[in-house]
């Protein structure tokens, strides 16, 4: 099996001499193994698999493999270690990564997760922005382990922007569960406040064009 996994009976497999057997032992009392899979056949080509014989538990899964000839010479045991991991993933927070934006085009998101996950991209994310905010999308998705920043196009107008996770979104951990706590939409928001001007005309002695700035 891969380091990671989400099964308790995963198919356990190699390559071992044509035409031998293989036997697996799996180490929860190193003094006392378990045998879980026995005479295993090795096909022609060097090819064999098998099922373990009982349901293995969660954690760290440590298995010892050899071979058997058919003189009856045997191989070196080889080991094997890898985990089984049941618990889903969840979604711990999206924060603001900077404070309300007035000027640039893009704001930062940092999604936080329980523990490393894979497969994040800016399809696994909506944008719930209000409506006098125009053409704002998810832009891309950078990071790794259980730390990722989102960068979305705040698009034109006023408003507020916030960033979810969806029921559907295909983000796992290393062992391939999907999270556990969707839809997460509990994140913080983005007001979006951009500085307004006015250009007017005045007639008579103070002929001319001027710039209104609020505020200034």
């Amino acid at each position: 099996p891969p380091a990671y996994i989400n099964v308790t009976m995963p198919v356990i497999g190699g390559i071992a001499e044509p035409e031998s057997r293989v036997n697996v032992w799996y180490l929860d009392d190193p003094h006392n193994p378990t045998q879980i899979c026995q005479d295993t056949p090795v096909d022609e080509s060097g090819g064999w698999s098998c099922s373990p014989s009982i349901t293995l538990p969660e954690g760290t899964i440590e298995l010892a493999v050899y071979a058997t000839d058919e003189a009856g010479n045997q191989s070196a045991d080889t080991s094997h270690v890898f985990d089984v991991d049941l618990v889903l993933p969840t979604v711990v927070s999206i924060l603001k990564a900077e404070g309300n934006p007035t000027v640039d085009d893009t704001v930062n998101f940092t999604a936080t997760f329980s523990e490393p996950v894979t497969g994040v991209t800016a399809d696994d994310f909506a944008l719930d922005a209000s409506q006098h905010i125009f053409g704002a999308a998810v832009d891309s998705v950078s990071g790794s382990g259980d730390v990722y920043t989102v960068t979305v196009h705040k698009g034109s107008g006023n408003g507020t922007i916030h960033l979810d996770i969806p029921a559907n979104a295909a983000i796992t951990d290393l062992a391939g569960n999907l999270l556990g706590n969707l839809p997460f939409n509990t994140g913080e928001t983005y007001s979006i406040q951009k500085d307004a001007s006015l250009a007017v005309s005045i007639r008579g002695d103070l002929n001319g064009s001027y710039v209104l700035i609020p505020g200034a």
